[in-house]
């Protein structure tokens, strides 16, 4: 652990949030969801925090200020102003599997919109070519 210096243990479980990705998030959210998110000016107005750091997917928690008003949205009339985004990274795929590139993902995004639609799994609002954006359930690990 020393060799960690002065590194929060946050930090060393979950790794930094990089600058950029919260205009990233607010941009797919404005996107995707609409509403109240539309009215946020810049990523300052939303607050982002890793949740994991995987080897193959980061996960975040994508939340409007509350700053930020709220407005009526007529796709999402229960619109959330806390989401997950889940973006992915290049899976660790053996290529003689046949299964590589832009395709990779296709079966995890079918499977995913299939459950969501079916209700057995948090509501996706939107799928970009690297990630998704979908509920997000406040949980604890015991």
């Amino acid at each position: 652990m020393e060799q960690y210096g002065s590194l929060k243990e946050d930090d060393r479980i979950r790794g930094s949030t990089p600058a950029e990705l919260a205009s990233r998030c607010l941009a797919m959210c404005q996107a995707y969801i609409g509403g109240s998110w539309t009215l946020a000016k810049d990523a300052s107005e939303v607050e982002v925090q890793r949740i994991t750091g995987g080897l193959t997917n980061q996960l975040y928690s994508v939340q409007l200020l509350d700053s930020v008003p709220s407005t009526r949205n007529e796709v999402y009339p229960n619109e959330p102003r806390k989401v997950a985004v889940k973006l992915f990274q290049k899976k660790l795929i053996d290529p003689s599997f046949g299964r590589s590139g832009e395709s990779e993902r296709l079966s995890d995004v079918v499977v995913l919109t299939l459950l969501s639609q079916a209700e057995v799994c948090p509501k996706v609002y939107g799928i970009f070519d690297d990630g998704f954006v979908q509920t997000f359930y406040e949980a604890r690990n015991t």
